[in-house]
C-alpha cells in the first residue's frame, strides 16, 4: 500500500514502460511544468554484481555489487596468491553466485610487472569503473612498481540477456536458501 492506497494491477507492462520513459524524458530535457517530475529521477544500476576470481577455488570477490547507481567507480585491494609471483591474471566475472564457475566471465588481463615477494605481500590496486554509457574498465596497480594494465568491457560484449539475467539471479537465491536451510553459509575471503 502507498499512501493507504492499493497499486493499480490493470496497467499493462508496456504502459508503465512508456509512462517511465516519457516522465525521464521530460526530466532530461529540463521540462518542470509539473511540480510532480522535479524530484522524480531514474537511475540505471548494475543488474548483477561485478567481481574477480580470486584463488584457486573459483570464488568470486565482489566489487561492485549488484543495483549500485552508475556510473560508479569503485576500488578493492588484492594479493598474490604464490611466493614469488611476477604476474597475475585477473578474469572479470559478473553474477550473483560465490563461484564464478556459476557467473558469466566478461573479460580476462595480465599485470605483469609484480617485484618477488612472498604470497599476499604486494598490494595490487583493482579499480572497476562504470561509465554512464554502462562501458566497464576494469584496471589493475602495483603499487610497488607501479606496473598496470587493464580491459574495457562494452555493455553489449559478453553480457547477458535480461531472462538470463534473471534467471541467474533465482539460481543464486535458491542456493542461499538451500545453504541456509543446511546451517551452511557462503564465505568470501579476500
Amino acid at each position: 500500500m502507498l499512501r493507504g492506497k492499493e497499486p493499480c494491477r490493470t496497467v499493462s507492462p508496456d504502459e508503465a514502460v512508456a509512462y517511465g520513459a516519457a516522465i525521464q524524458a521530460s526530466i532530461l530535457s529540463g521540462a518542470n511544468s509539473d511540480k510532480r517530475t522535479i524530484e522524480m529521477v531514474l537511475h540505471d544500476v548494475t543488474p548483477l554484481s561485478l567481481g574477480i576470481e580470486i584463488k584457486k577455488d573459483y570464488t568470486m570477490s565482489v566489487v561492485i555489487p549488484r543495483n549500485t547507481t552508475i556510473p560508479t567507480k569503485m576500488v578493492k585491494n588484492f594479493s598474490t596468491l604464490y611466493d614469488n609471483q611476477t604476474s597475475v591474471l585477473f578474469q572479470v566475472f559478473e553474477g550473483e553466485s560465490a563461484s564464478t564457475k556459476d557467473n558469466n566471465l566478461l573479460g580476462k588481463f595480465v599485470l605483469s610487472g609484480v617485484p618477488p615477494a612472498p604470497a599476499c605481500v604486494p598490494v595490487l590496486i583493482v579499480t572497476f569503473d562504470i561509465d554512464a554509457n554502462g562501458v566497464l574498465n576494469v584496471s589493475a596497480e602495483d603499487q610497488t612498481s607501479g606496473s598496470t594494465n587493464s580491459i574495457t568491457i562494452s555493455y553489449k560484449r559478453g553480457r547477458l540477456s535480461q531472462e538470463e539475467i534473471e534467471s541467474m539471479v533465482k539460481r543464486a537465491k535458491r542456493r542461499r536458501t538451500a545453504a541456509a536451510g543446511h546451517g551452511g553459509q557462503w564465505i568470501i575471503i579476500d
